[in-house]
């Protein structure tokens, strides 16, 4: 999240993939019917478009965590079953922050809630993020020697499974202090990061966020990286700052340019989780782009963060993300 530490609807979307088709509907009505790692296999990346096993556009959809540290009992088998059920969910983000109080730099036992997800995920049959979520510090170089090891471990013992895509820095910006770029900071620092990633797992995706909270800037479209398959770029996007945030055009650049662009923050409100919940307005942003993960699942009050999903009080919140789901 940009402005504040929770922001848990998480809608994941992949720009250039397709919505589903009335094939998909049938096969969710079937009597026997498929995970979502059984319907799309081992994901890849092709040219601009994510797609499945047989070079297929696809489109997830699923749900975020809030900080694993701070809310770490909504993120268990019977919740991530839940979501797959109940939400239709295909893709649950498991956000663990870096510096933040609790967070995997003062606590990397917290690292033990990302095996859970990972773990559940696995036996439910979704796709997982793994989510180095860097926001106080600001610079992805900050930790780069933490995140490093961090994603040797994972990467070596999830690097077999399809299930798992990792996002190697949730939001690099500027609010710690100094001037973070992608040429000076970004770039080098996934240059360092994916082949670590890659020693381990050779094929499972990997989101790269970039300055200004990973909102596609255009040094980012004019020096992509090289060298590397199955990349997405990320982009955040919450439905009240359209007009003023979404980078429309840049992200039309970006994939005309070959590079795939995956939004792995959406929302329907303002940014920092307040504001009013825009129904029409998300629901065509939805469609136009393809893929969706919404940011933050838990128990607090602000309207477009921790849903409190025992008492449903936002109601409409609820009813808006379950549906576009």
């Amino acid at each position: 999240m940009k402005k504040i530490l929770s922001v848990i609807i998480c809608l994941l979307l992949c720009i250039g993939t397709i919505p589903y088709c009335a094939g998909t509907a049938a096969l969710k009505a079937s009597a026997v019917r498929l995970t979502p790692v059984e319907k799309y296999g081992q994901l890849q990346v092709i040219g601009s478009q994510l797609c499945d096993r047989n070079g297929n556009p696809v489109q997830l959809r699923g749900m975020s965590s809030h900080g694993l540290a701070w809310y770490g009992e909504y993120c268990n088998s019977d919740v991530i079953q839940w979501l797959r059920d109940d939400w239709n969910c295909d893709i649950y983000r498991a956000s663990m922050y870096t510096k933040e109080s609790g967070g995997y730099i003062d606590n990397p036992s917290i690292k033990s809630k990302v095996y859970e997800a990972v773990d559940a995920c696995i036996e439910h049959g979704l796709y997982v993020i793994i989510d180095w979520h860097i926001l106080e510090d600001g610079n992805p170089q900050t930790y780069k020697t933490q995140a490093k090891a961090f994603f040797d471990e994972m990467s070596e013992r999830y690097g077999s499974y399809p299930n798992v895509l990792y996002e190697i820095m949730n939001e690099p910006n500027n609010e710690s202090g100094g001037n973070v770029t992608w040429a000076g900071d970004c770039k080098p620092y996934a240059q360092e990061v994916i082949p670590i990633i890659r020693a381990n797992d050779p094929d499972n995706i990997v989101i790269v966020g970039g300055p200004s909270w990973s909102s596609l800037q255009q040094e980012v479209i004019n020096s992509p990286l090289t060298g590397f398959t199955n990349i997405v770029y990320t982009v955040h996007q919450y439905t009240n700052e359209s007009q003023s945030y979404w980078p429309t055009s840049r992200m039309i650049s970006a994939m005309n340019k070959g590079m795939c662009v995956f939004v792995s923050e959406w929302g329907p409100t303002d940014a920092d989780g307040d504001g009013a919940v825009k129904a029409d307005a998300a629901d065509g942003e939805l469609i136009c782009l393809g893929y969706v993960a919404d940011w933050m699942f838990n128990n607090q009050t602000q309207l477009g963060q921790k849903v409190d999903f025992t008492k449903y009080t936002h109601v409409n919140f609820i009813h808006l993300v379950r549906l576009l789901l």
